[in-house]
């Protein structure tokens, strides 16, 4: 899930008028990760990552190739080194495909999407995916729709909050620009939390509710309190590029959702290579030997192979025993990465009120706890079933709900968002109340990923990086290991793109090694 559309529209709409009255030339059209893959480009151009063995060129040529972990990279990866005719195997933990895409059907008929369920305009992986396996993407955004901004118990006016974010934005535009110019000033950034940075900044922010917005932001785009987020994934949403400024809203619109659910795809994908996965098969370690790589399951077995993608999610990194050559810059990765808090609560209602108020696609924010966001989260296009209205908590807000019963939340926060969509508390009551508990889902532990201040620039040259520029690109390979997942993606981190991204990368490294052996 992004941040509020609506506090990216108006610090966008600030930026513009900055730059028009400091006379430069107004934004261009961008993709919402560009921002962050600029930054990893630039580190790569610069020499920051020289040295780092990360090379595919030390791939092995030929041999098994072995896939730890089930979700949507691990499905990508399988499915693309299948389609080039190499000898790959699947092993997923749960007995269950699909990881964080995860839609829900009960016993009662019932659907949710518990996992990921939101695929932007320009997410190039997902779209190609849902295409090539005939998965229909139903446009959640076709209608008018709105965002409705709560605070201090009342709807905020939108075009107020615009004009009181002006100040900040001005800063952040050229707090972009230093990043864009110098890897010292990124880094400089990064080293702030985004709490800290505006923190640095008050006398810029003339009214709490704007502050309360960006927190409110940061919690639902990183599962993280601001003190706990990198300063630098605030600046990524007014990314200068190579001395150009770039905007990034018109395709991180969170616009699409895949017909019958987002598990729909993934069992599309599994059910295309079923003969080369299996389930049920946790795993313990990976072992350099004299003829190959051994993964060790914790059910005693292992099986061998001459190359391994590792595409589970980032805190489950620290459960496998890597007993093969990794730099110190990989180990420190694999002992700090981690996803963020974030859960929904989802209750199924006998009417949708909040159509009549947000339209289709709109959103519900509240910059005050318990809870920071709330859209529809019915299932389009696939099985029957009543409308599902989504809450959506992040950071402290987990922890604060995780001793309340389910239909005691859902009762709570219905009254509270009853100030934005009248008739909404009536419209649940009496409704199934399902939560998610990925945070304590012990092959997960998380959301999606996010960044603690100091890691991007510490960690960046370890991450996937597409370029068209040769000396921009970087690969997440070590020695006979490759990395795939959200978390060590360029521009789509937190996304399900950013898995199907870095699954296909990760197969595309493993060809090309065997093309160029072939030659």
């Amino acid at each position: 899930m992004r941040g509020s559309e609506t506090l990216w529209r108006a610090l966008a709409l600030a930026r513009r008028q900055d730059l028009a009255a400091r006379g430069k030339a107004a934004p261009r059209a961008g993709h919402g990760g560009i921002g962050r893959r600029a930054l990893l480009q630039g580190m790569a151009a610069s020499g920051v990552a020289a040295g780092l063995p990360v090379q595919a060129m030390a791939l092995p040529a030929s041999g098994r190739v072995a896939i730890v972990g089930g979700g949507i990279a691990g499905l990508s990866a399988l499915h693309h080194l299948a389609k080039a005719g190499i000898d790959a195997r699947l092993y997923e933990a749960r007995n269950r495909l699909g990881g964080r895409m995860y839609t829900q059907l009960t016993s009662e008929g019932q659907v949710f999407e518990a996992g990921g369920q939101l695929v932007n305009s320009d997410h190039a992986d997902m779209h190609a995916l849902a295409k090539e396996f005939a998965v229909p993407l139903v446009d959640r955004k076709s209608g008018p729709h709105r965002s409705v901004i709560l605070a201090d118990g009342a709807v905020a006016s939108q075009a107020e909050l615009a004009r009181l974010l002006a100040p900040l934005a001005a800063r952040i535009a050229r707090d972009s620009e230093a990043v864009d110019a110098s890897p010292r000033a990124a880094a400089a950034i990064d080293r702030l939390s985004v709490a800290q940075y505006l923190d640095r900044h008050a006398a810029l922010i003339r009214d709490r509710r704007i502050r309360a917005l960006i927190e409110a932001s940061i919690r639902t785009e990183y599962g993280s309190e601001p003190g706990d987020a990198s300063a630098l994934q605030l600046i990524f949403n007014l990314p200068t590029v190579k001395s150009e400024h770039v905007e990034v809203l018109a395709g991180s619109d969170e616009r699409y959702v895949i017909a019958g659910g987002s598990g729909r795809l993934a069992g599309a994908i599994a059910d295309a290579h079923r003969d080369r996965i299996e389930t049920g098969r946790r795993l313990r370690a990976i072992r350099e030997t004299g003829s190959g790589l051994r993964l060790e399951f914790v059910d005693g077995t292992h099986v061998m192979a001459d190359t391994v993608i590792v595409a589970a999610p980032a805190p489950i990194l620290r459960q496998i025993d890597f007993a093969v050559p990794l730099s110190a810059r990989w180990r420190e990765f694999v002992a700090e990465a981690d996803l963020g808090r974030n859960e929904k609560l989802q209750a199924t209602a006998s009417a949708t009120p909040w159509q009549a108020i947000l339209g289709t696609g709109g959103e519900l924010w509240d910059t005050a706890p318990p809870y920071a966001l709330g859209w529809e989260g019915t299932i389009r296009g696939g099985e029957d079933g009543r409308p599902v209205w989504t809450w959506f908590l992040g950071g402290e807000q987990v922890d604060a709900a995780a001793a309340v019963s389910p239909h005691a939340l859902a009762d709570a926060f219905a009254r509270l968002s009853e100030i934005g969509i009248p008739g909404i508390a009536q419209a649940v009551a009496g409704g199934m109340v399902r939560r998610t508990n990925w945070c304590n889902d012990a092959l997960t532990l998380g959301a999606y990923t996010n960044s603690a201040p100091g890691q991007l620039t510490r960690f960046g040259p370890l991450f996937w990086v597409e370029s068209d520029t040769p000396a921009e690109r970087q690969q997440a390979v070590a020695g006979r290991v490759i990395f795939a997942g959200e978390h060590v993606s360029d521009a789509w981190v937190g996304f399900m793109n950013g898995g199907a991204q870095t699954g296909r990368l990760a197969a595309q490294a493993v060809i090309a090694a065997r093309t160029r052996s072939a030659r």
